[in-house]
């Protein structure tokens, strides 16, 4: 983000950020909120899976906005996914799966194949850990 706005790029941009709690985890959330103010973020939308009033996961995010979602990566979007290779990085490749399927109307396998493709050409790119 902080490239983006120091190079004055001003292209759409969505983040989908998660982690446990908005309280003790909602790391560099004023400098996120910023970003989102400044208009260096296009979108901004956040998951806290312990969060009592409302837990919900990053994959509940893209379920919510599949469609918008689909239409970004139509539009040539790219997909950084960061963070837990455990669960997390599972279950997002998962969601993307799906909605590419149900929103190409397609098969899981075709799928898969264009989140392959979508790689082979650095627009889906993967920092699990």
């Amino acid at each position: 983000l902080q490239h983006r706005e120091r190079g004055g790029v001003r292209s759409p941009a969505w983040l989908l950020w998660g982690n446990r709690s908005r309280v003790a985890d909602y790391l560099y959330g004023d400098e996120m909120d910023a970003h989102r103010s400044s208009g260096n973020l296009t979108e901004l939308s956040l998951a806290f899976s312990r969060d009592p009033q409302s837990p919900r996961y990053v994959q509940d995010l893209l379920e919510e906005s599949k469609k918008q979602i689909w239409s970004w990566i139509m539009r040539g979007a790219v997909i950084y996914l960061c963070g837990d290779a455990t669960k997390m990085a599972k279950a997002v490749h998962q969601q993307l799966i799906a909605i590419i399927a149900e929103c190409a109307r397609t098969s899981a396998i075709k799928a898969e194949e264009m989140l392959r493709q979508m790689a082979r050409r650095s627009r889906y790119c993967r920092d699990v850990y």
